[in-house]
């Protein structure tokens, strides 16, 4: 029993010293600045300000002395100031609604970046309603509630997000949603979107309105992995966003990269250990002119669904 015990020890050192360190010697990237930012009316400008750097840089990415100005239609709005606790540039002003923002960045060292995207328009939501036990799922072996969303679609060339919570969290704003829905859909207007394939339940689901009426209706089907718990409560909530198209592009390619390499899980979730190959680099879609990123706004209305039978 010792002999095997020893033998066994000394074919783990053996294996463990064969081991061989490679170190990648990256080719230098070009100074490029990263600018991302999602703003909303109803928040102040978070802007995280970083560089590119390669995969062996352990340094801090952030960019701290930078200097940013942000314009509204075309007028100067604020100069965002460092805040060294959320480590990201922020104001104390808030976008609104219908209006266009356009943010100028300058760190010494890398070229100057421009970005410009505009606030979508709040939009109506007439009512949602969640039809239990619409559907049966004979693979899964399971029932599927229905979701009827039915809104206001009033003018043209307008993208939309949608995403479905088990609970508010907070009785007062900034309200907060608990338990995300992942979220699937056989609506037409969803499966021309080209995100979904058979067996996918996304965080969100998005869409353009080129298929949709003034009075426009989505239909989608949740799915909410908590053992014991009812799929829909009377507490249940849809939100939906009126995004703007830099939004819309980015949220589109990152949801077809993360289905090219099956990264998403049934419960909604990008699951970074089951990518078996990584593909060549994806450019991801930018709005940073001279820079990479993304600067993108959206507006949202919360709905209470009402359930029936």
């Amino acid at each position: 029993m010792k002999i095997k015990i020893f033998l066994a020890v000394l074919s783990i050192t053996v294996l463990w010293s064969c081991r061989k360190e490679f170190i990648i010697d990256y080719p230098p990237l070009p100074p490029t600045l990263v600018v991302n930012c999602l703003f909303t009316p109803d928040s102040i400008f978070n802007i995280q300000v970083g560089k590119l750097q390669n995969l062996n840089d352990t340094s801090d990415a952030t960019v701290i002395n930078a200097e940013l100005t942000l314009y509204e239609n075309d007028l100067f709005f604020e100069h965002p100031v460092f805040n060294s606790e959320k480590n990201t540039y922020t104001t104390e002003k808030k976008a609104q609604a219908g209006k266009t923002y356009t943010l100028n960045v300058k760190a010494e060292g890398f070229p100057d970046v421009v970005a410009v995207d505009t606030v979508p328009d709040y939009i109506t939501i007439d009512s949602v309603n969640v039809y239990i036990s619409a559907y049966y799922d004979s693979w899964e072996e399971r029932n599927l509630e229905k979701v009827n969303l039915y809104f206001k679609n009033e003018s043209e060339n307008n993208y939309y997000e949608v995403l479905s919570f088990l609970q508010q969290s907070t009785e007062s704003p900034p309200y907060f949603y608990d338990f995300p829905y992942g979220i699937t859909s056989i609506d037409p207007v969803i499966i021309a979107e080209g995100i979904l394939d058979q067996s996918s339940y996304l965080p969100t689901l998005i869409f353009s309105d080129r298929l949709l009426d003034t009075n426009a209706e989505i239909t989608f089907m949740p799915f909410l992995q908590l053992g014991g718990w009812p799929v829909y409560t009377p507490s249940s909530y849809t939100i939906l966003r009126n995004i703007s198209k830099n939004y819309y592009l980015c949220r589109k390619k990152w949801f077809k990269y993360l289905q090219t390499n099956g990264l998403i899980q049934p419960d909604g979730i990008a699951q970074w250990s089951n990518m078996s190959f990584v593909p060549n680099p994806t450019d991801a879609y930018t709005n940073i002119e001279n820079g990479l990123g993304i600067f993108a706004s959206y507006t949202e209305t919360v709905k209470l669904m009402t359930v029936k039978q």
